[in-house]
């Protein structure tokens, strides 16, 4: 299973760090195959280079398989919208 989050405003970085551990290490149990990690990837959308430098930052604390399951991919199309 895969993680997808979008990120559409900058976060303070301790929130960024908790967020990616949580996706990172979340676990859950799989009939058949035992415990393990809830999502092989995460996916992490951005719409420009301050919120990547963020994530990038707090990425490096991580460990090595967790980095090999995180994506991050810069979209800069990408803005707000207000839903009425």
């Amino acid at each position: 299973m895969t993680a997808i989050e979008v990120e559409i405003s900058a976060k303070k970085p301790f929130e960024m760090e908790h967020k990616l551990k949580r996706l990172l290490r979340q676990s859950g149990y799989y009939l058949g195959m035992g415990y393990g990690h809830a999502y092989d990837a995460v996916w992490f959308y951005i719409p420009n280079k301050k919120i990547e430098g963020i994530v990038d930052r707090e990425a490096s604390s991580l460990t090595d398989d967790e980095q090999q399951r995180l994506f991050i991919d810069l979209e800069l199309t990408l803005l707000p919208s207000r839903f009425r």
